[in-house]
């Protein structure tokens, strides 16, 4: 179904179907060149108007997954994910993955502020067991939002927060989500944000989110090898259908990590062994592996390359971009 032909049928029966405006949509993209620089221009347009019509139809998880289809893309459009997330609390006012999906969204556009404290109030409101992970973790989301906003100097709400955090990782002891949403509320160099994602780990069993928290740590502590061990794990934990981590940073952190740890164990490089040319090679490796993910990490290689360079002055052995 084209765009007209969906805006024709949808105006002359009032209700705006998610369905047929989805299928508008993929209509459109396939009736113009991949390089065509409007296209997107032409889908929030063709979105705009459709929120002109009162009634939409659908069910909520259909209301979500077109919001994500908007919020999730690489230059995400908050502001348009949350008027679709408000066109199914429309139909939907006690959705718990649209209430959630609101504060999500919402709290990242400057004229939701009210919506955002109804949707805080209301979620907040329905029972428990009616959670899923979502309205845990985006909940929580909100509440730090409100605190770096300086929106809430309230005690009760970082009370809140925290007894929040506890029931999500009650409730999904093996989901590595609810230990970052907790680990996301305590203070940095703190034992215990170390101590949660640890947990993390050891629960969730495949927990890449909170391997580089944990990586991060260590590399201020300058635990360079404790480091590397949970990076080499996290290489392989991040091998997942929909990426919950920048790969790209992996590698960024694990380079970093490998160049302190050779300087740590070779204080004074003056001839380079067998084993100073192995790490240094592997280093390399590491490096040509981030270079990968640059356009998500860019700035980061750019500082990294003048690493690799200082590297290469002090060991002789010059970066090629292959061996």
């Amino acid at each position: 179904m084209n765009n007209d032909t969906f805006l024709r049928i949808a105006n002359k029966i009032g209700v705006c179907q998610i369905s047929q405006l989805r299928s508008a949509i993929s209509t459109l993209r396939s009736s113009y060149d991949d390089y065509e620089e409007n296209i997107e221009e032409k889908i929030v347009d063709l979105i705009m108007e459709s929120l002109s019509i009162s009634a939409w139809a659908g069910s909520a998880n259909e209301y979500h997954n077109f919001s994500v289809w908007f919020a999730a893309r690489p230059t995400p459009d908050y502001v348009l994910a949350s008027k679709i997330v408000q066109k199914g609390l429309d139909q939907y006012p006690k959705s718990v993955d649209l209430l959630a999906d609101f504060l999500q969204y919402g709290s990242k556009c400057s004229n939701e502020i009210e919506k955002c404290e109804e949707c805080f109030v209301l979620l907040n409101s329905l029972p428990k067991n009616s959670w899923n992970w979502r309205a845990y973790s985006f909940l929580i989301d909100y509440l730090i939002v409100r605190f770096e906003n300086g929106k809430s100097q309230d005690a009760n709400d970082y009370i809140l927060a925290m007894e929040l955090a506890d029931a999500f990782i009650k409730a999904y002891p093996r989901d590595e989500r609810s230990y970052v949403s907790k680990g996301d509320l305590l203070r940095d160099g703190s034992d215990e944000k170390r101590l949660v994602y640890e947990e993390g780990r050891s629960m969730a069993g495949k927990a890449p989110r909170c391997s580089l928290h944990l990586a991060e740590i260590y590399f201020d502590d300058k635990e360079y090898q404790k480091m590397l061990d949970i990076l080499e794990q996290c290489q392989v934990d991040a091998l997942e259908v929909q990426n919950s981590v920048n790969i790209g940073y992996i590698y960024v952190l694990t380079v970093l990590c490998r160049i302190a740890l050779l300087y740590e164990q070779n204080p004074h490089i003056i001839e380079c062994s067998s084993a100073v040319e192995e790490q240094v090679k592997q280093i390399h490796r590491d490096f040509r592996s981030a270079k990968i993910y640059e356009e998500s990490v860019s700035d980061r290689v750019s500082d990294l390359k003048k690493q690799i360079d200082i590297l290469s002055e002090k060991t002789g052995i010059p970066f090629e971009s292959d061996y």
